[in-house]
């Protein structure tokens, strides 16, 4: 299983520096990799598609209405054929992580040297076991 995590981390990273970002469409293989990121990460998807997913939060102050995934077009649709609210929110700070990590820039120069991709792609994988871990059996 390690493994595999692993394998969908690094296809994930790379897919998200290789535009420095993601774009709004993706081929279906492209597609594919954020779905298997997702499931990797242990989210019971059903699929990826391109869209934003809004939602609703109360406080004191009142309700309003946020953005879940103002870094990554795409969400997540559950088994159930509906949106995934807690699968798309961790996809897009995943998202959000890696083009942090980078510095949002293609070379992923930080200093004068060259950021090594497997070390966004180590921190995506523990997020991802992290994740697993507290999904249900």
């Amino acid at each position: 299983m390690a493994s595999g995590v692993h394998a969908a981390a690094r296809a994930f990273v790379e897919l998200c520096l290789r535009d420095k970002g993601l774009p709004s469409e993706l081929s279906l293989k492209d597609t594919q990799v954020l779905l298997g990121t997702v499931q990797a990460a242990g989210f019971k998807a059903k699929s990826v598609e391109p869209g934003r997913l809004f939602a609703r939060r109360k406080d004191d102050k009142g309700t309003e209405t946020y953005l879940v995934n103002a870094n990554c077009p795409f969400k997540v649709i559950g088994q159930d054929g509906l949106d995934d609210g807690p699968a798309t929110e961790w996809l897009d700070r995943m998202v959000f992580t890696v083009l942090n990590e980078s510095g949002g820039t293609h070379s992923i120069w930080v200093r004068g040297q060259i950021t090594d991709r497997e070390a966004i792609a180590d921190k995506i994988r523990s997020e991802m076991e992290e994740c697993l871990a507290r999904q249900p059996a």
